[in-house]
């Protein structure tokens, strides 16, 4: 009697536990991307390596997150596009920006992204470096959570109140 109680209670539990909706895990990638612009006697190598969620297609909040990584990595706004669209456009506009007279300058530009999960978030980190011309060359390094259920981003105004 007890073990057929303790088989129907653990038969429950399974059922119970099967039927809990969790987030689809995103499986991430790189997306490279090697170039060499040239223009006005100025030359610049571009390296990107975009951590892109290869199954953003299997739910909406990964798709969202998928095109807010997108925009924030090749810094354009209401972007909606594929990695490699972003990637051609992002270096469409640097060209565009070269400075017109001619020169004999050796630019670069790098910039990688790595995706994470830890726990119910996603956590994505965008390191860059350049070289355009000047004394030295810039360095920065973003990060962006985003929760996995909602495909929201969250940030320090989520989690403090004005006055902490």
């Amino acid at each position: 009697m007890k073990t057929r109680i303790s088989l129907l209670l653990a038969a429950a539990l399974l059922a119970a536990g099967s039927c809990t909706k969790r987030p689809v895990q995103p499986r991430f990638g790189i997306a490279a991307t090697d170039t060499l612009v040239s223009r006005n006697g100025i030359a610049c190598k571009i390296e990107y390596r975009f951590a892109s969620i290869l199954n953003a297609g299997k739910s909406p909040a990964l798709t969202a997150i998928e095109q807010a990584n997108i925009g924030y990595f090749f810094d354009l706004e209401a972007f909606s596009g594929t990695v490699r669209e972003a990637a051609a456009a992002a270096i469409g506009q640097f060209a565009d920006s070269l400075p017109t007279g001619s020169g004999n300058a050796e630019y670069e530009i790098s910039a990688e992204s790595e995706g994470a999960v830890v726990d119910t978030l996603i956590v994505y980190t965008i390191t860059q470096s350049s070289y355009t011309g000047g004394a030295h060359g810039m360095y920065s390094r973003e990060n962006y959570v985003y929760s996995l259920d909602g495909g929201y981003e969250i940030t320090l105004a989520d989690l403090f109140t004005e006055a902490q």
